[in-house]
């Protein structure tokens, strides 16, 4: 097939991130893969080095309308002619379903979010040829706001188990840039600094599980707009010169590798959580809030343990339980990794969007434009 991705979005995050794997991904399959993207940014970084997929510049969309982002993806898509256009911003739907009808291609949609549904966004997602979504929770959602239940398919986000993998080297490298100690243990939290992704919880959860159990280190990776309310508060905590902070780089893999619990504590629906499969692969043990999608990133009990949302009693229960022992953490940790390598490793995942696409086209006598997919 010959496969063109649409994203002109300023990274990073997790669907721009999610690009870059899928397009490798179809790429690794055999397929012609072709990317419009914003140049010099997360997603044209990301791709860079793969000569197999072409790359063409496309301005970020500024709104729905926006005539001259949606003129340079329909100026990559003649270039490229591809079979498939598929669309995963928000700002991109409606633009890039009307050079797919245009150009006589399959138009699929990813849906990543689960906040606002613009009237354009409803628009170009009851007339999507596929709408993907990335959980069974986002799927009873989607149909919610009435796209037929036909055109919406579950596909897992893809993460580079290759990438993030258990790695003893990157892990005591990173722990030793981080002035920890091996006997202690890190907590870590990868994401944005936003009150709904559960921080203010969290921060809370670890000052009474530090205060229960002296060998926590709590590890704050990324960025975002309570950064500096975030660091005041736990700055005048009992504990505050325990807590380590680094900014979110383009490869968190080896801070990953230096973790020994990963935490996902949001207080609104996720649609998904990829930092728990990145996790996982890794060989972590993870603990993630009991709303949205997030139970289906993991096996409660087997490889990490579900919290309630907005519990912090709760949350530093569940903390402190894995912090007091090495052999839960070794036990959960190894039944990520291989829940990771088989359920969201990218030639899995590329796998199935083949037999996805292949079957919708077969099932519509679709041509696919100029070929046959």
């Amino acid at each position: 097939m010959d496969i063109m991705f649409v994203g002109t979005n300023r990274g990073p995050g997790g669907t721009e991130s999610h690009i870059v794997s899928m397009a490798k991904a179809m790429a690794d399959a055999g397929h012609r893969v072709g990317a419009a993207v914003r140049r010099r940014d997360y997603i044209d970084k990301g791709l860079f080095a793969d000569a197999r997929i072409q790359r063409f510049p496309a301005k970020t969309f500024r709104g729905s309308w926006d005539i001259r982002a949606a003129a340079s993806v329909a100026k990559a898509c003649r270039n490229f002619r591809p079979q498939v256009i598929v669309g995963s911003f928000e700002r991109e739907y409606l633009a890039a379903m009307l050079i797919a009808r245009q150009m006589g291609a399959l138009y699929t949609l990813f849906r990543h979010l689960d906040d606002r549904y613009l009237p354009t966004t409803r628009l170009a997602m009851r007339y999507a040829d596929i709408v993907i979504v990335p959980s069974h929770f986002s799927r009873g959602r989607v149909i919610e706001i009435g796209v037929p239940a036909a055109a919406v398919f579950v596909l897992y986000n893809a993460v580079d188990t290759s990438r993030f993998r258990p790695d003893q080297y990157s892990r005591a490298r990173a722990r030793q840039d981080l002035g920890v100690s091996d006997d202690e243990v890190v907590v870590s939290f990868f994401g944005r600094f936003e009150a709904e992704k559960g921080v203010f919880i969290l921060s809370r959860a670890l000052e009474l599980a530090m205060a229960r159990c002296p060998l926590i280190r709590p590890l704050w990776v990324g960025q975002g707009k309570e950064i500096v309310n975030l660091k005041a508060i736990v700055e005048s905590s009992p504990g505050a010169s325990r807590p380590l902070w680094r900014p979110w780089t383009e490869d968190v893999s080896g801070l990953m590798c230096a973790s020994d619990v990963v935490v996902l504590p949001s207080i609104v629906n996720e649609t998904f959580g990829r930092v728990m499969i990145e996790a996982q692969a890794c060989g972590v043990a993870v603990l993630g809030s009991d709303l949205g999608g997030i139970p289906e990133t993991m096996r409660s009990g087997i490889t990490g343990r579900l919290v309630p949302a907005g519990d912090v009693a709760a949350w530093a229960d569940a903390i402190v339980a894995l912090a007091d022992s090495s052999a839960t953490r070794r036990a959960l940790g190894s039944a990520g990794r291989d829940f990771a390598a088989t359920t969201f490793d990218p030639a899995v995942i590329a796998r199935q969007f083949t037999d996805l696409l292949e079957g919708f086209s077969s099932a519509k006598g679709f041509s696919g434009g100029r070929h046959q997919c």
